[in-house]
């Protein structure tokens, strides 16, 4: 908990740059998300990669996509208000608890798109679990394309459970 509290000490209004504000919202994010509080994890995640896309640290923002998207395909709703509209309208909680909230499809579309970026530069490698989210995210709303994308570069791929993945 003492960590959570020194990330939050980092901010725009204490001088903090846009790369470590990122840094520490995703450092944030973990913590809570490991400890299972998803709500304010999924939108650390978020200010995470907006902040890091920001500065052009694109690796470190596709990370955060790949951690948010694995939280945020548990549970989605079409009318679940979208990422950024959360993050405006959060306020300090009367208590703490472990929360969770349903993901907005158009926010896992934004998400897959910027690991796709990335990740379809070199689809090689033994455990690709970023291309394997991508598949669950093509199959839990509907977006063959993104499964298309990848099955184009399956005799690249290396990894044995992505390639069974296609096939099924």
């Amino acid at each position: 908990m003492m960590s959570l509290v020194t990330l939050s000490d980092i901010s725009s209004d204490r001088g903090h740059p846009s790369d470590i504000i990122g840094l520490s919202r995703l450092e944030s994010g973990r913590i809570l998300a490991s400890i299972g509080d998803l709500e304010p994890a999924m939108r650390h995640l978020w200010i995470a990669m907006r902040r890091l896309s920001s500065v052009e640290m694109s690796a470190e923002s596709v990370v955060c996509a790949i951690e948010w998207l694995d939280i945020a395909l548990d549970e989605i709703e079409e009318d679940s208000p979208m990422m950024d509209e959360r993050i405006v309208d959060a306020k300090p909680r009367d208590s703490p608890g472990m929360t969770t909230v349903p993901s907005n499809p158009d926010d896992i579309r934004e998400c897959v798109e910027l690991i796709l970026s990335l990740a379809l530069i070199d689809v090689s490698g033994t455990q690709r679990d970023d291309l394997g989210l991508v598949l669950d995210a093509s199959q839990a709303i509907h977006e063959p394309k993104w499964k298309s994308e990848i099955e184009k570069r399956s005799h690249e791929i290396q990894d044995s459970r992505l390639l069974e993945a296609l096939q099924s």
